[in-house]
């Protein structure tokens, strides 16, 4: 009996370990100017797509000093802690946008 509950416990850590990396989370930023930002991290946030004017943009997360930074090579999503802003091509397009919402799913 005690072989078949630890094999169950077994199955169960490794089923819930195994999940672990299923997890997407997404924030949403609003800007100033109104203008709002989706950005969801995957891969244990090594990658992340952003939803910004209605188009979908894949990034890599790049080296920061401080805070987190994914590129594509055009545009730039930069943020720490509540704020971020959105670079394209070396411009600051939107400063100073404020996280509003945080979303945690599972796949």
């Amino acid at each position: 009996m005690l072989d078949k509950v630890f094999f169950i416990f077994i199955i169960l850590v490794v089923s819930i370990s195994g999940c672990s990396h299923l997890k997407t989370k997404s924030f949403v930023f609003v800007c100033p100017d109104g203008v709002r930002i989706k950005i969801s991290y995957h891969q244990e946030g090594k990658k992340a797509t952003l939803v910004y004017q209605d188009r979908i943009y894949e990034l890599e997360r790049t080296v920061s000093a401080s805070g987190a930074r994914y590129s594509d090579g055009h545009l730039v999503f930069w943020n720490k802690a509540d704020r971020a802003f959105i670079e394209i091509d070396g411009k600051k397009i939107h400063q100073f946008c404020e996280l509003r919402t945080k979303i945690v799913s599972y796949e």
